[in-house]
């Protein structure tokens, strides 16, 4: 059986979304903070991984770990590029 991966979550500045980076496409996913206070979004999610490779196609937990820095998100956006899913994809072999 496997463990559910726990991603670390990062409140946006608006404070209404929590922000996790995805190591497979290398991007951010986009989640509800459900409320206020630290951790209130902290849970099991449905995967937003667009291709059926990825590792976390059956879906994830968040932890906030706490807000979205622009130091974050600078280190972030250096190392996004658009991730494109490989053809054919061998997890469907």
């Amino acid at each position: 059986m496997n463990a559910t991966p726990v991603l670390p979550a990062y409140r946006s500045p608006s404070g209404l979304q929590l922000r996790v980076w995805c190591e497979h496409e290398q991007r951010w996913h986009y989640h509800g903070a459900v409320g206020p206070e630290p951790g209130a979004g902290d849970g099991d999610r449905f995967s937003h991984c667009g291709c059926p490779c990825s590792p976390l196609r059956d879906g994830y937990a968040v932890r906030e770990v706490g807000p979205l820095t622009p130091q974050i998100e600078r280190e972030h956006r250096e190392s996004q590029r658009r991730h494109v899913c490989p053809e054919p994809c061998p997890a469907a072999t």
